[in-house]
């Protein structure tokens, strides 16, 4: 199974690609950063063209984005259109059932992920992102393994967590040992992979 992971970004949304290794075990084969100048509508239709993509040369199973709260974010309606552009793509190549499109929280994956859903972006927050890599269950890792780009390493927990979300989804063994971690994915498993109602 491959999984593409986007974490969003109006200057530079990531993208990260991981490969299942073993049964219940991903590891990271290719990451990328769309860095897009310009500015409207130009800069929104380069960035489309990107996704697009990422999507033709990676062939993933499996894809997922982070879903923001636009209140949070001053440039919220170009993250939306970014949000959008992925959905779209999501679409197009026809990812829309058996779990295999996923949305998800920030506060969501960084209590399954770090253990704290509103920990920000401060000067030790690639620490915590490292150290869990380093450490999860569900990667497989080098030891010399560092991201250093919080994007690509917030995509990487984004695709850990949706993963696991998956798995559980579908009555698979999500081999967690903490009850809580499980519990909390279970519960939010529809808000996670709904798209919505097709009315034709």
């Amino acid at each position: 199974m491959r999984i593409l992971a986007f974490d969003q970004s109006v200057r530079a949304t990531a993208a990260v690609i991981l490969e299942e290794v073993s049964d219940g075990q991903l590891s990271v084969v290719g990451q990328s950063v769309g860095r897009i100048g310009g500015s409207g509508i130009y800069r929104m239709m380069r960035l489309k063209f990107w996704i697009d993509e990422v999507f033709r040369k990676n062939d993933p199973f499996m894809v997922v984005r982070e879903m923001h709260n636009q209140r949070q974010f001053g440039a919220a309606a170009q993250l939306q259109v970014v949000g959008a552009i992925i959905d779209q793509a999501a679409y197009e190549n026809e990812f829309l059932d058996d779990y295999r499109y996923a949305v998800i929280p920030p506060g969501t994956w960084k209590k399954f992920c770090l253990g704290k859903g509103n920990l920000k972006k401060d000067t030790a927050y690639m620490i915590h992102i490292n150290r869990f890599i380093q450490n999860s269950s569900h990667l497989s890792a080098l030891p010399q393994f560092q991201v250093l780009d919080d994007n690509i390493g917030d995509a990487i927990c984004l695709g850990v967590c949706a993963y696991v979300a998956r798995r559980i989804a579908k009555n698979e063994p999500a081999l967690i040992s903490d009850a809580s971690r499980y519990n909390q994915l279970k519960k939010v498993l529809p808000t996670l992979f709904d798209y919505g109602e097709e009315v034709l």
